[in-house]
């Protein structure tokens, strides 16, 4: 396609719903105008499904052409194609869906719109909660209208486009019982998890669950692990508040993009597998590989665990850690708990599923809150140690907390948020998000970061030394937090599933 000043993708409405067409670009050769924010076709209906509908995987122009703005538009727009700094600049304020849809105008916006995509490697996240309007970061972007303002806090998906800025490797999703269990109606074709792949024809009235619309979202590469607890914990988009939603209808969601120095991998046991774990008595390095895909030669610096059955699965968990931190010099933190049940997964439900954080770009500290961790200044004393024990030098970071069902407001006679907001005070810039289970997986692990908050006994880990005895990992009545910092490192960056 030749340089084409501007573009823009046509909302569709319906039942109070927006959304807009990924790759509603104009195929025009002579011009590729956008349309007025109040002319004719801002008021089209959504008349056919779009593939890949309104998600960030979608990188097909709409079958439909738009008619041209006006002049002044068309000039605009190739003074800002011309001027690439300021193309640049206007396009990293763009969302995800939106950034691959102007990457369709031409040839100067994709190559500009890759250059953002390539530097976003941030982690991002959401958090929403029904009847809760959603705050936005602090991105000169406005929301499409009242209405879509009205449906983000209604709708649970809908919120859910608007925040993806990177493009995620993987999504980690926590959600209530309430909003696990509900379906909610597909009101519009292009978001319907039935028919973003293919070109349907069919009317809408379709129900899905809120991660089936989340995973959507995605690109089909990338993992979707939704885990079903009582509760969620979450952090709103700017950083303005992390609260614990116990009993609420909410989810949150963590977008964890690719990253120097930092591979992930994911990882999930059906029962044919747990009985494999089960009967080996001694898991060597390539056995374990084969299990869950993590080489010998890379050293775990996090381990997530998450479970559906925790009778049946306690001695495969004790199993699985001391057979991965057996291989390995560097003593890894580990983190997760029990689950209700788990969305996402390509291969049926499920009974263990993991996450494993390696390389020399993150760095991790955890901390357990027990029984004894009754008050606030207790549980403020227990987050400053795993202050004092986290680098000083990272780009970005990530917190986790995997709670029992039993603390809460009700741990701390009748007080909401005690922990969360002993987290907030003393990680101000770090996201928090977790959920509350019937079971936690996890043990105290805190580097020393004494000299100048650099970890001295090794890359990325407190201490080199190969743990000759496993501590007890699975609780009851606690809190696990978790802090992981993403440091960079010049190593390549590579993301598994």
């Amino acid at each position: 396609m030749a340089d084409c000043p501007q573009s823009r993708q046509s909302p569709c409405k319906k039942n109070d719903e927006v959304c807009f067409e990924n790759g509603g670009i104009s195929k025009s050769e002579e011009s590729c105008c956008g349309c007025d924010d109040e002319g004719s076709n801002s008021s089209k209906k959504c008349e056919q499904h779009i593939a890949g509908g309104c998600s960030s995987n979608s990188s097909q122009a709409a079958d439909e052409e738009f008619s041209c703005s006006p002049q002044t538009n068309s000039l605009l727009g190739s003074y800002i194609t011309k001027e690439y700094e300021l193309l640049h600049l206007v396009l990293s304020h763009l969302p995800l869906g939106d950034l691959n849809a102007a990457s369709q105008v031409c040839r100067t916006w994709n190559t500009a719109a890759a250059s953002v995509r390539r530097s976003r490697i941030h982690p991002h996240w959401l958090l929403w909660r029904s009847g809760q309007r959603q705050q936005l970061p602090e991105q000169p972007y406005q929301l499409k209208s009242l209405k879509f303002a009205e449906a983000m806090a209604s709708v649970p998906y809908v919120a859910f486009r608007e925040h993806v800025y990177s493009e995620p490797s993987l999504a980690l999703m926590f959600a209530s019982n309430t909003v696990f269990g509900a379906k909610v109606l597909c009101t519009y074709k292009c978001s319907c998890p039935a028919l973003t792949q293919t070109h349907s024809d069919e009317k809408d009235g379709h129900q899905h669950r809120v991660w089936e619309y989340v995973k959507a979202e995605l690109q089909p590469s990338c993992p979707l692990l939704c885990l079903r607890g009582y509760g969620v914990v979450g952090t709103l988009p700017d950083l303005t508040e992390t609260v614990e939603l116990e009993n609420s209808r909410a989810y949150s969601v963590l977008l964890l993009p690719e990253m120097p120095g930092v591979t992930i991998r994911t990882f999930q046991f059906d029962v044919n597998k747990i009985t494999k774990l089960q009967k080996i008595k001694t898991l060597s390095a390539d056995t374990i590989e084969q299990l869950t895909g993590i080489p010998p030669n890379e050293s775990v610096q996090c381990l997530l665990l998450f479970c559906r059955e925790a009778v049946l699965l306690i001695s495969s968990i004790v199993h699985l850690v001391t057979g991965l931190q057996n291989r390995q010099e560097e003593t890894m933190a580990v983190a997760g708990g029990m689950i209700s049940d788990v969305g996402g997964s390509n291969e049926g439900v499920p009974v263990m599923v993991g996450v494993a954080f390696s390389g020399e770009g993150v760095s991790v500290a955890s901390t357990i809150l027990g029984r004894n961790v009754k008050s606030e200044r207790e549980a403020d004393k227990a987050i400053q140690e795993l202050k004092a024990h986290t680098v000083g030098n990272y780009y970005s970071s990530v917190g986790l907390m995997f709670a029992c069902v039993g603390r809460g407001r009700h741990h701390y006679q009748g007080k909401r948020n005690v922990e969360s907001a002993a987290f907030r005070r003393h990680f101000p810039k770090t996201p928090l998000l977790g959920y509350f289970g019937n079971g936690e997986i996890g043990f105290k692990l805190l580097p020393d970061v004494t000299v100048n908050k650099r970890l001295v006994d090794g890359p990325t880990r407190g201490s080199k030394k190969k743990r000759t005895d496993l501590p007890n990992i699975l609780h009851s009545y606690t809190t696990i937090m978790v802090h992981l910092a993403f440091t960079g490192s010049n190593t390549n960056n590579q993301n598994h599933r």
